[in-house]
């Protein structure tokens, strides 16, 4: 043992990887890390946990995606007492009396996602013109 500014150096046990959530260490000369990573039986079942999820993780993600909305089959807002209003001009929307939701949409604007069944969408083109009714 020498002394080197105040402190003794010793030959001590270095930090070597930290692996299942405890520190292994090794002697400044050993060289050998061929076994550092093998799974133990004390965390085996571990392993066997994270194939589990692995596959369960692998259907979820080829399971067939839902549709953005319920499809509609019927008129459930009354849209087909508004379809003669289709290629008549937007102001015409003014002089027809409503009563519920209604939404007019405008090319270029912001339309949030909602589903309202209730709802009716009125489609309006650049020239604006009514080019769609619909529920939602």
């Amino acid at each position: 043992m020498r002394r080197r500014g105040g402190f003794a150096r010793t030959k001590s046990a270095v930090p070597l990887a930290v692996a299942n959530g405890m520190a292994t260490t090794r002697w400044p000369n050993t060289t050998d890390m061929r076994y550092a990573s093998l799974p133990t039986q004390a965390n085996w079942g571990q392993t066997d946990r994270m194939k589990r999820l692995a596959v369960l993780l692998l259907l979820v993600a080829c399971a067939p995606a839902a549709p953005p909305f319920p499809p509609t089959l019927e008129d459930t807002c009354g849209s087909r007492d508004y379809a003669n209003l289709i290629g008549q001009d937007a102001t015409t929307l003014e002089k027809v009396l409503i009563l519920g939701p209604v939404r007019v949409i405008r090319p270029g604007d912001a339309v949030t996602m909602d589903f309202l069944p209730e709802r009716i969408n009125f489609g309006i083109d650049r020239d604006e013109k009514v080019i769609e009714v619909s529920c939602g």
